[in-house]
């Protein structure tokens, strides 16, 4: 009678143990990076609706106004002039636009623009406070303009609107930006 060799089987079962151990670990390793990325995917979309959240309030406000809105007409920043470059001073363009990307694309705390509540809607739920949309809206004019119908508030008015979304983290920040065009007084 053969005898098998004494602790054959225990080498063979620690073997076995091993590989199941790194096949555990390689399974438990993806589903922490699929974790993350659905974390990352949730802070995204949080951002993206925030942003468009004020883009749309921004919109409604724009379409429901009788007159052309003026400069910081819904709070102080919330409406900036365009650009208005003569072929003299070409060099030396207008930044404001500019400047209030900046700030939302570096600031922890964005100070640039007006906070959604400002557009008359109730702050966006479930994000605090320094983490608000914000929006910003940029009166452009094409030429030519008729600046007889413009001084009577008539005519067409082009606007940049622009709207900052923040995830809930603050990890992730979504910038939207539509032109639209308003005829007043026709």
């Amino acid at each position: 009678m053969r005898r098998a060799p004494a602790g054959a089987v225990l080498i063979t079962g620690l073997l076995i143990l091993a590989v199941m151990t790194i096949l555990g670990l390689g399974f438990m390793r993806g589903t922490i990076l699929q974790e993350r990325m659905t974390g990352n995917l949730k802070e995204q979309a949080g951002a993206f609706q925030a942003a468009e959240a004020a883009l749309q309030a921004a919109l409604t406000a724009i379409e429901q106004s009788a007159s052309p809105p003026g400069l910081d007409a819904w709070g102080p920043g919330s409406l900036v002039e365009a650009c208005k470059v003569t072929d003299s001073d070409a060099a030396s363009a207008c930044t404001h636009l500019e400047a209030v990307l900046s700030d939302w694309r570096s600031s922890a705390a964005p100070t640039q623009g007006v906070p959604l509540a400002n557009l008359g809607d109730s702050a966006f739920s479930g994000v605090s406070a320094d983490r608000q949309p914000r929006v910003v809206v940029e009166e452009r004019y094409v030429p030519p303009l008729d600046f007889e119908s413009a001084a009577r508030d008539r005519g067409i008015h082009f606007y940049t609107v622009s709207a900052l979304g923040i995830g809930q983290t603050g990890q992730s920040r979504t910038i939207l930006q539509t032109t639209i065009a308003k005829v007043f007084g026709w």
